[in-house]
């Protein structure tokens, strides 16, 4: 289904409207620019990760194997899928220890639900999750409009924040938050810096809508046309965080031109 066209945002990011300088004296040599970084105490060849793809998926084993040898080969970060049906079951989908010797320089993170960590034994599910991989830090991702749309997805999502903070207070590993599609908010953003996530993936407009996907494969055409609607709030959430920043960013460059005028 991903493979094709229907299926991916095109909700526009803004970033289309920015245009970089070129230099035509940029007076360096291009061979001796390092692109190498830290993350989680580790050292990555180029700011770069390889986000979260499998999770309870037949086919992950390979797929994680690969993603792994190619991550250490090319010196960069590697997010693993979630790690729900891996926890739960005796199928680990390639979600082993195994990854950690595959990759061992690299940040590795694990993967949880936000809907998982809630509960007496949450911060016992994540601590299991950074332990089955030898994992750098834990990424939760936030997937309510998914989750709305998926049959059998998780919909109590009271409790979450509270059980972020109780987890980033316990693990003894950083705990990054991502979404997997609809943005986060400059208001969540705030709240989830306060519970002490080292690290945010935003994973807003662009790329495949997850919404969609759940929608489409539904088999009942009422509940398909209703995804639509849904998805379409999404973008318009993203949409506006966007506009706003376009008008701040206008605004900036327009002091910026008034001020090169007087001087």
């Amino acid at each position: 289904m991903c493979s094709t066209h229907r299926w991916r945002d095109t909700t526009r990011t803004g970033f289309e409207h920015w245009r970089f300088e070129h230099c035509a004296l940029p007076e360096l040599d291009l061979d001796s620019i390092d692109l190498g970084t830290s993350l989680f105490g580790r050292t990555m060849q180029a700011p770069l990760l390889i986000s979260s793809m499998t999770g309870g998926a037949s086919r992950s084993n390979d797929i994680n194997r690969f993603l792994a040898e190619a991550a250490q080969t090319l010196g960069l970060a590697m997010g693993v899928g979630s790690q729900r049906v891996a926890l739960d079951s005796d199928a680990n989908w390639g979600l082993t220890r195994e990854l950690r010797t595959l990759a061992p320089d690299i940040p590795l993170l694990a993967n949880l639900g936000a809907a998982q960590l809630t509960g007496q034994h949450g911060s016992d599910y994540a601590r299991r999750a950074v332990e089955m991989i030898e994992a750098d830090a834990l990424i939760v991702h936030l997937n309510p409009l998914q989750e709305a749309l998926q049959t059998g997805g998780d919909r109590d999502w009271r409790g979450i924040l509270a059980a972020i903070e109780r987890v980033t207070a316990s693990l003894g590993a950083p705990v990054v938050v991502k979404e997997v599609g609809a943005g986060l908010s400059a208001t969540v953003a705030r709240q989830l810096h306060e519970a002490g996530v080292a690290m945010l993936d935003i994973a807003g407009a662009g790329g495949t809508s997850w919404a969609a996907v759940e929608g489409g494969a539904r088999q009942h055409g009422a509940k398909a046309r209703g995804c639509h609607g849904l998805r379409q709030l999404g973008h318009f959430y993203r949409a506006s965080a966007v506009r706003g920043t376009q008008s701040n960013a206008h605004n900036a460059a327009d002091r910026l031109g008034r001020y090169h005028q007087r001087h």
